[in-house]
């Protein structure tokens, strides 16, 4: 009896073993890695666009004077006036006087100078006709040769000298006369001042920094690569292009045009400076603020026309020249492509591509030539 239950023992053992045996057997064939599918990735992608469009070109700088003096007297004497409005801000035309200077000192040596003048005239005069006389008792004497002493031929250079020294004399009085008058070269705007009634001024004294109005100029740095998609005068075409300005946190939206491109590169970014005027940055459009000196400003440069261009979401530019395309047959292809101009949302590559293509814009861990994508529009 007990040599039969051992039997039966062992046999339950070794059936167990055969059942887990199998049991194993069967998960491991069902989880052999070849047998699993990898998943297909599921991508977004847009429409591409396609056609010719204007370059854009974006960039920043700061509002500067195209032309700024510092207005110094060149005579020297008392403050007798000043002009009401001449203060920071203060506008003044062509012309337009600061500040009038004691002038009776300069009015006086103009007098003596136009005295001088007639005095020179006079004596020019007589010695004109004195010349006349020792010609006529040179002639009666039979005088030949050299005689250019005995005629006063020096006699009448020497009094024509005198007559143009004093001619020049009262130029020069008139001139400071005339510079007992401050005026404003152009019209433009005071930056700063510093002018009083009674102040003794003279050459030394910087009276008023002035700023014209006509223009003021934007410094702008460009990349190099886009610098071809620009109008610049004397170097890409006779015109510049148009530019929009635009002062950001306030309400200040002006036109302008490239007039020009320095000399030299940055050293440090590699850019080009272009050169940009705002036309009459003070006289703003109704209900908006003037455009000042030394603001922050956006600047939008309209470039020439790209032809056959692409516009594509700036995220779908994947490192600086690929972009990952979703084919008509759903499978991932990747193009090289170049870069014809960028804006801050939109990129404009130049490319091949398909009809039905379409942009892929979401990212993918590891893109494959030829995958398979699950593409959602």
């Amino acid at each position: 009896m007990k040599t039969a239950v051992k039997i039966l023992a062992a046999l339950g053992t070794v059936a167990s073993g055969v059942a887990v045996t199998a049991m194993l057997v069967a998960f491991k064939d069902k989880g052999t890695p070849q047998d699993v599918e990898p998943p297909i990735p599921v991508v977004t992608a847009v429409a591409l666009e396609r056609g010719s469009a204007p370059a854009s070109v974006h960039a920043t700088g700061q509002v500067q004077a195209r032309k700024q003096v510092v207005i110094v007297p060149q005579i020297s004497g008392k403050v007798l006036s000043v002009a009401e409005h001449l203060e920071p801000g203060g506008r003044f035309g062509k012309g337009e006087r600061f500040a009038q200077v004691d002038a009776r000192d300069y009015r006086a040596q103009l007098s003596q100078a136009e005295a001088a003048l007639a005095a020179a005239e006079l004596e020019l005069s007589v010695e004109q006709g004195r010349q006349v006389t020792a010609k006529r008792e040179w002639e009666l004497v039979g005088g030949q040769g050299q005689g250019a002493l005995a005629r006063r031929e020096p006699h009448l250079q020497v009094a024509q000298a005198n007559k143009a020294s004093a001619e020049a004399g009262v130029d020069v009085a008139k001139a400071n006369l005339g510079r007992t008058t401050l005026s404003a070269p152009f019209p433009g705007v005071v930056l700063s001042e510093s002018l009083d009634v009674g102040q003794v001024v003279g050459p030394s004294t910087q009276a008023v920094t002035f700023a014209g109005t006509e223009a003021f100029r934007v410094q702008v740095s460009v990349p190099v690569d886009q610098l071809g998609l620009v109008d610049i005068p004397g170097v890409t075409s006779t015109a510049g292009s148009s530019v929009t300005v635009t002062q950001p946190g306030a309400d200040v939206k002006r036109s302008g045009r490239v007039v020009g491109m320095a000399g030299s590169l940055d050293t440090e970014t590699r850019t080009a400076t272009l050169l940009v005027d705002v036309p009459n940055p003070l006289d703003p459009p109704p209900g908006q603020l003037p455009l000042l000196l030394g603001a922050f400003v956006d600047v939008e440069i309209q470039g020439r026309e790209v032809q056959e261009a692409v516009a594509i979401p700036r995220e779908a530019l994947r490192d600086g020249g690929k972009v990952f395309v979703a084919q008509a047959d759903n499978t991932l292809h990747i193009e090289e492509v170049q870069v014809a101009w960028s804006g801050p949302e939109r990129v404009f590559v130049l490319g091949e591509f398909g009809e039905a293509d379409r942009v892929v814009t979401s990212s993918l861990s590891y893109p494959l030539e030829g995958m398979a994508l699950q593409v959602q529009e």
